[in-house]
């Protein structure tokens, strides 16, 4: 262990010699991510997009047209009524995010013992479909509340003579009020958390959030990569053969290479997230440790696909030829420069084969969602799974000689 951190030390030490470039690095990811925040964020204040919702309504009742209004009337979602093979179609096209078929009699069968069921669209990639059927869930337990009080109302109105003097539905209205202002029963839904954003606010936070994170993780994986390949570079000075034959154990060595670029890559992620908190006002959400942690577990991946990209090529021109293709193309494919949302279904599979899909969509959960550790551990064991996969290919390809 003391051989590796006194490696891992000689490689920080290395670093000194271009510590331009780190600077360069860290100042190009905080210019990038202030300026795409600021133009992709501000929006010119028209609140967030909508969520677009579908209903094919063969009921047309009042209880139908209250949900649509509902879901109207909230902000959050725009709705649009057509036939259920339109909506279909819709759906698996990625035109709608959720939809509802309604069908003839619904509204008429919630007073029996049977009720219809109302079909519920929706592709599982989409993360919203939970979050639009409390909202139906709770126009339909509103409409069952409010005919349960009117007809008790009526029946004991009628039984004591009052029947000119009460108004059931009167008496159902006032009733659901009150419950709305004193919930017996309150429910949370965890970490489904939506902030809506009304139109002149300012929502320019949560995009800039999201594109700095997606920034930050590609500049840090330029660096990690780079300074994982620092082997390819002691190869061709002679110093990797020297190192060899000192008294240090070659999984010591190793090691040593690891810790150090992994060290790095933790001093300028520190660096980019204080200045994008302080100096930016980059909003990371109730869980700035967990953002952490997603970030570090994210490092060691970069830090394993360092290792193994410098066993593909020769030298170190080689990979600073390859390393940005690589970069660049997963962090498209993983969501860094724009949400996967607005992406096709099919994009959205092929994203799932890069660890920035995981890493992002952790961070979007934290940041945006206000999940907790429960909620991300499947986006973290991927995360580690890439790990284990990027340094065992890269440690047994690696040739000490």
């Amino acid at each position: 262990m003391k051989a590796m951190m006194h490696v891992a030390w000689l490689s920080l030490l290395k670093t000194r010699k271009e510590k331009w470039v780190l600077l360069i690095m860290m100042g190009l990811a905080l210019l990038f991510a202030s300026v795409f925040g600021t133009v992709f964020g501000a929006g010119g204040g028209r609140g967030l997009p909508k969520i677009p919702v579908g209903i094919a309504d063969y009921d047309n009742t009042p209880l139908t047209g209250a949900i649509a209004s509902e879901l109207a009337s909230s902000g959050a979602y725009s709705v649009t009524k057509l036939t259920e093979d339109q909506l279909r179609r819709d759906i698996r096209e990625g035109r709608l995010e959720v939809g509802y078929v309604f069908p003839e009699g619904f509204q008429e069968s919630l007073g029996g013992s049977t009720p219809l069921p109302v079909q519920a669209l929706s592709l599982s990639t989409s993360k919203l479909a939970m979050t639009v059927g409390s909202l139906v869930e709770k126009v339909v337990a509103d409409y069952i509340l409010s005919e349960a009080v009117s007809s008790v109302t009526e029946e004991t109105a009628h039984s004591l003579g009052l029947d000119q003097v009460i108004d059931p539905r009167g008496v159902a209205a006032e009733a659901l009020s009150d419950l709305k202002d004193r919930p017996v029963l309150s429910v949370a839904y965890e970490p489904v958390v939506m902030r809506i954003v009304e139109d002149g606010g300012d929502d320019a936070g949560e995009s800039r959030s999201y594109l700095s994170m997606g920034i930050y993780l590609m500049f840090t994986m330029f660096t990690v990569i780079f300074q994982a390949g620092d082997i390819l570079e002691e190869r061709q000075e002679g110093t990797w053969a020297r190192l060899l034959t000192t008294p240090v154990s070659r999984a010591s060595i190793l090691g040593g290479k690891i810790l150090g670029a992994y060290i790095i890559g933790l001093g300028q992620v520190a660096v980019l997230f204080l200045a994008g908190r302080f100096l930016f006002g980059v909003d990371y959400g109730p869980s700035p440790l967990l953002v952490a942690a997603i970030l570090m577990m994210f490092l060691l991946c970069v830090t394993g696909l360092g290792i193994l990209l410098s066993t593909v090529v020769r030298t170190s021109a080689q990979l600073q030829a390859l390393s940005p293709i690589v970069i660049t193309a997963t962090c498209m494919l993983g969501g860094c420069y724009w949400p996967l949302e607005i992406v096709s279904p099919t994009m959205r599979t092929i994203s799932k084969f890069t660890p920035q899909a995981w890493a992002m969509g952790a961070l979007n959960d934290v940041v945006a969602r206000g999940a907790g550790l429960s909620s991300i551990y499947l986006p973290l064991l991927v995360l580690a799974g890439f790990t284990l996969v990027f340094f065992g290919l890269g440690v047994t390809r690696t040739k000490f000689e």
